[in-house]
């Protein structure tokens, strides 16, 4: 976790998480990820999650772990 400064921090994602894009990866991520955002509930009081633009197994989770999801669109 990354102090971006007072009240706010940053929980940067990697290269790595291509790695749950395949098979196997897909269930553990699956696990633990809400488990993850279970944690940080008990430490913020709010949480943003920027996915990749496409609907894949890391945009799902953070669908279902989410209370309010904001969902941007072209508008032309």
């Amino acid at each position: 976790i990354i102090p971006v400064r007072p009240d706010l921090e940053l929980l940067p994602g990697g290269p790595e998480l291509r790695y749950f894009l395949a098979a196997q990866g897909t269930r553990h991520f699956a696990r633990g990820f809400p488990a993850l955002i279970e944690e940080l509930k008990n430490h913020f009081d709010h949480i943003v999650i920027d996915t990749p633009p496409d609907y894949n197994v890391l945009t799902r989770n953070a669908i279902a772990c989410a209370d309010v999801v904001v969902g941007p669109v072209d508008t032309s």
